[in-house]
């Protein structure tokens, strides 16, 4: 979140090479968590620094708990993540157009398990970095689809037993966008 903090303090003081250009909106992921399927919902919003650079910050989270089975035990998995996000979206004003990202953050997990009669969570924070490669179709004037595909790669510590390399995986999203995208280019 600091650099879309700084993107837009930089922006505000009529800083030059930060337009005062603004994008984002929210979205849904399709997640896979230790091989089950998950939904993630989430959102980014930033600050066009250059035309094709955008800077800015993004969150995601487990639209419901995953649960989990092992061993005679019922747990559930939460999982909240978010950081600083730069994307690179050349061919702009262009009804498709490819773009690339980068999320690297922090997060928390937190897993409850039911064993017997007790009840036990824990919880633990974690690094992310999550590079993403996808495809814009444009809505003109301001409204964008953003089809893409990610790996979040999850490094830290554990959790009740669960280390925070389980949480690495592939995701498939779906992303609404609002903003001038394309603001210096015109198909």
């Amino acid at each position: 979140m600091w650099g879309l903090f700084l993107a837009a303090l930089l922006a505000a003081s009529g800083c030059r090479a930060f337009p005062s250009v603004v994008a984002g909106g929210m979205g849904g992921r399709l997640s896979w968590v230790r091989g089950q399927p998950a939904l993630v919902a989430g959102g980014i919003g930033g600050v066009f620094v250059l035309p094709d650079w955008m800077l800015g910050g993004a969150g995601y989270s487990l639209a419901k708990p995953l649960s989990l089975e092992g061993a005679g035990d019922q747990s559930d998995l939460a999982i909240s993540y978010g950081g600083t996000y730069l994307a690179w979206s050349p061919a702009q004003g262009r009804v498709f157009f490819p773009s690339l990202g980068l999320l690297a953050g922090a997060g928390e997990f937190s897993l409850r398990a039911a064993s017997g009669s007790r009840l036990q969570e824990s919880s633990t924070g974690f690094f992310v970095l999550e590079p993403e490669a996808g495809v814009n179709l444009w809505l003109p004037p301001f409204e964008y689809f953003l089809l893409s595909l990610s790996y979040r790669l999850a490094l830290g510590g554990q959790a009740g037993g669960l280390a925070a390399a389980a949480l690495d995986g592939p995701q498939l999203g779906l992303s609404v966008l609002f903003g001038p995208f394309g603001f210096s280019k015109k198909p």
